[in-house]
């Protein structure tokens, strides 16, 4: 242990917990591909199940006294089940059932998928989610507690931290974050609203990258691997927003949307996460 304690150290807390979150995004992706074109028949029952899966290891977390350590895995990895299983697949189910086209590029190529195209339909049900959160006076969220401070909004202490239920704190900040940046990402693609391919989309994506740089850098501060790890959700997914983009403009391959092309890619990337998701859980419990 007091070997783990020489090692485990910052920068490498928070370099650990960005990358289990960074390199979910991508097997995410593949897994949802698989499901959906290589189950197909079966791909809804598959989602089903899968969902059920991710409720579960919340419910574990929650309700079965497992600490903070393993509440927050659980709530990271159920709330990541969650939103691929049962709210993607939600939006590829009514993208059929209501035989919505997906978008094409003037070469033929699929620019935005039907899911894709439906799923920006939730943004009010979003910004009702938005008004809670924003409204909790026990939201630790950096970026809603600046707000707090600075329109004076005299917001009471959070409760104390022995009172968090952390799995499902991780699990809804995972989905809401995700979800969030999912339909801004597709707000700004929609050429009837911004456009990929104009100014205010090149700002956007600088502005994702400057974004992405400052919490790296707060997140690189961090010595326990739990709350590095929930820092590291918003962190990596505004980090991914600028892959998305400069994959969406032609200079990154998503590759791990084409597995059975690339399947020496994502075999290496699925490698890479399982190694750093077992680093990452044998740090010691306690820091500072």
């Amino acid at each position: 242990m007091d070997v783990l304690k020489k090692i485990y150290r910052p920068p490498l807390i928070g370099v650990m917990a960005f990358f289990v979150v960074l390199l979910t995004q991508p097997i995410g992706h593949t897994v949802m591909i698989l499901t959906e074109h290589y189950a197909e028949e079966y791909k809804y029952l598959a989602a089903t199940l899968f969902g059920l899966l991710g409720a579960v290891l919340v419910y574990i977390g929650a309700v079965k006294k497992t600490g903070e350590v393993p509440a927050t895995w659980y709530g990271y990895f159920g709330g990541t089940f969650l939103w691929s299983f049962w709210a993607e697949f939600s939006y590829v189910f009514y993208g059929e059932h209501l035989d919505v086209q997906p978008l094409l590029k003037a070469d033929g190529e699929v620019a935005t998928l039907a899911e894709y195209l439906v799923m920006p339909s939730s943004l009010g049900v979003l910004m009702c989610m938005f008004v809670y959160f924003f409204l909790n006076k026990d939201s630790r969220c950096n970026f809603f507690r600046w707000f707090h401070r600075h329109l004076h909004m005299g917001m009471a202490k959070p409760a104390p931290g022995k009172n968090r239920n952390f799995s499902l704190i991780v699990a809804s900040e995972t989905v809401v974050i995700i979800w969030f940046f999912y339909v801004l990402l597709l707000l700004i693609y929609d050429d009837r609203i911004i456009g990929e391919n104009t100014l205010t989309a090149r700002a956007a994506f600088f502005g994702f990258l400057i974004w992405s740089l400052y919490l790296i850098r707060r997140l690189a501060l961090y010595s326990r691997m739990t709350s590095a790890l929930r820092y590291a959700i918003p962190t990596a997914i505004v980090t991914w927003n600028c892959i998305e983009m400069g994959s969406r403009w032609g200079f990154l391959k998503e590759f791990w949307i084409h597995p059975s092309e690339y399947v020496l890619e994502v075999i290496l990337v699925l490698l890479a996460l399982l190694v750093v998701i077992g680093l990452s859980m044998m740090t010691p419990a306690r820091g500072k």
